[in-house]
């Protein structure tokens, strides 16, 4: 009989900053580290979904030469109607520099976002919809 309050109360859980960071690193790990995530608004919209407004940081780790080499090379190999992965990474580059500035990326340092989406629990993990 106590297992099941405890089960429930245990199945309703808040997103974490943790599953957030997960989602974002799955984004921009080809850039860089993604750092400082801070959750600064969170609202239930229904059992499983959740909108958020978050802060995070982009450390990037390559110039935007390396970047730009590395996916003129994966394209030339690419099967472009199997994996949209490039494409993605292509939007995200120019999402980036038009948010951060190329001087930022350039040099290495830490740029600081903010965004708001929807994260919904599929399966038990947190996914961000945009």
């Amino acid at each position: 009989m106590l297992a099941l309050p405890l089960l429930l109360v245990s199945c309703d859980s808040k997103p974490s900053v943790k599953s957030i960071e997960k989602e974002l690193e799955g984004k921009y790990r080809f850039f860089g580290d993604v750092e400082d995530v801070r959750i600064l608004s969170m609202v239930k919209v229904k059992e499983d979904t959740y909108f958020v407004q978050v802060t995070y940081g982009i450390k990037f780790k390559r110039s935007i030469g390396e970047l730009e080499k590395d996916i003129s090379e994966k394209l030339k190999d690419a099967n472009l109607y199997k994996s949209l992965s490039l494409f993605v990474n292509i939007v995200a580059l120019n999402e980036l520099v038009n948010r951060c500035g190329r001087i930022y990326i350039e040099k290495g340092r830490t740029c600081y976002l903010t965004d708001s989406f929807r994260l919904v629990r599929i399966k038990g993990s947190w996914v961000i919809q945009r």
